[in-house]
């Protein structure tokens, strides 16, 4: 995409295309949406969420290549910087795109109120996740049963656990 409109800029059709781009548009409400606007927009969008996940990654390998911190508590603070920083990058490219925030945030109540009910029991399980996670109750290699499956820990994450058992099945 970045070769295509330096082609345009160099050959010197680059401003036609833009001014025709520009031209197409549809007014909602008080919102002009041109597809410039929405080339734009999807330009900031995806440059900022590649930003915070390369940043979300690098930030997750230095923590985990951490020994004083504790290996669950290392997870759960990648998993937050992570989602921190797609948050951040969200919170970036909506005003570039033109799309007012206030507005949102009464959408962004409703929304969560709605998923608050539907997805409860999703919920349930990350918060579950991270509070094994952040209390240390169990680690990796622990010997657990549960309902009558009997086996070795072998990962955690904030939604489930992965147990091993001795005859090779694995659970979650």
């Amino acid at each position: 995409a970045v070769w295509s409109v330096l082609a345009l800029h160099i050959v010197g059709v680059l401003p036609d295309v833009i001014d025709y781009l520009e031209g197409e548009a549809v007014v909602i409400g008080r919102q002009r949406i041109s597809l410039w606007l929405i080339l734009q927009a999807l330009f900031w969008c995806l440059s900022t969420l590649l930003v915070a996940l390369w940043a979300g990654s690098a930030i997750e390998a230095r923590l985990l290549r951490a020994e004083t911190l504790h290996s669950s508590l290392r997870v759960v603070l990648a998993r937050l910087a992570k989602a921190l920083l797609v948050l951040i990058a969200v919170l970036i490219v909506l005003p570039l795109a033109g799309i007012d925030l206030t507005v949102l945030s009464v959408f962004g109540g409703a929304l969560g109120v709605g998923l608050g009910f539907g997805l409860q029991k999703i919920a349930s399980n990350y918060v579950c996740g991270f509070i094994i996670l952040l209390d240390r109750s169990m680690q990796l290699g622990d010997m657990i049963t549960v309902d009558n499956f009997h086996g070795k820990l072998t990962q955690i994450t904030t939604r489930y656990v992965v147990v091993h058992t001795l005859d090779g099945r694995e659970a979650m």
